[in-house]
């Protein structure tokens, strides 16, 4: 079995823009699909990004941090799952139900190692 990263991206703008009430059932239907993804025994992690990103930059022999918020773009990383999957197919397949695709998110697959 391999190991693949589900990597989320959408706006976080929006999601902060929600209720309290919608963002804890967008939150809650995660919740359920990753109780679901343990049941087939695929699970290995999973969480979404806040909105503040720590950055290091190398800089004239130094590295410099930046910090600052994560809200810029339509296509932010919202969060990820990892998972193992047989193939790349049986990954997309999985990934196919994400509750992020109903969320107009996008989720890109990433097989992980060498």
């Amino acid at each position: 079995m391999s190991k693949y990263m589900l990597l989320m991206r959408g706006s976080q703008t929006e999601f902060v823009k929600m209720s309290d009430a919608e963002q804890t059932r967008i939150i809650a239907e995660h919740r359920q699909w990753s109780q679901e993804l343990i049941s087939r025994q695929v699970f290995v992690d999973g969480n979404g990004f806040s909105n503040i990103t720590l950055k290091l930059v190398p800089e004239k022999g130094k590295i410099r941090r930046i910090m600052q918020p994560y809200i810029d773009s339509a296509e932010e990383l919202s969060g990820y799952y990892i998972i193992t999957a047989e193939s790349l197919e049986v990954a997309t397949e999985i990934a196919k139900t994400c509750p992020a695709l109903a969320h107009n998110e996008s989720v890109e697959i990433i097989p992980l190692g060498h």
